[in-house]
This record gives C-alpha cells, structure tokens and sequence, in this order.
C-alpha cells in the first residue's frame, strides 16, 4: 500500500505529480486500486488490472494540490481446478491409507 500526500492550496489549479519504485513479492497478475494511478512496468503502462514478467514497477499518481491518495497493489491468486482435484485425491488416498491399512 502507498499513501502520497500533495501540499498546496486546494483552491488553486496546481497538480502534482508523484512516482514510487515498487519491488513486488513476486511477478504476476495484480490489481491497482486508486484514483489517477498508472503502474509502469517492463511491457508497458497499465490502469488497474496488470501481469507482469518482472518484480520491478513504478507506480506514477496525479493529484490536485492539498489532496491525499492511497494506492493499494494486490496479488490476483488463480486456483486451477487441477490443483484442487490433485489435492483431494492426495487427501483421500492419505485418509485411506491411515483408516483402513492403519498406517500412522
């Protein structure tokens, strides 16, 4: 999560321009939730939804002067339903394995 805090009058017409290097957990799909965010990273300039091959991006904000702005980046996990038909088949052949045959 970023917080950027702009300083000004909020009466004016005068923006600014914020820019924060990210390291990312790990490399993926990613959800930015914010107002007037761009994420930069290796294939391009992306609003909200990105995937990224690297772990490095720039998140760039716009605000009016006197204004405060949270960008929230979250991981976006995908189960396949491989995954979770492996998993119970491993969990039922364990739970047959430790009732029937008495294995402990």
């Amino acid at each position: 999560m970023l917080h950027f805090t702009s300083f000004g009058n909020p009466e004016g017409k005068s923006y600014s321009v914020f820019m924060k290097e990210l390291i990312l957990p790990f490399a993926g799909t990613y959800d930015v939730s914010g107002s007037n965010v761009t994420v930069l990273v290796l294939e391009g300039s992306f609003r909200g939804t990105f995937r990224t091959r690297d772990r490095a991006v720039g998140v760039i904000s716009v605000q009016k002067a006197g204004s405060e702005e949270t960008v929230r980046i979250t991981p976006k996990i995908g189960v396949s339903l491989t995954g979770v038909v492996v998993l119970v088949l491993i969990g039922v052949v364990w739970a047959y394995a430790v009732r029937v045959l008495k294995l402990e």
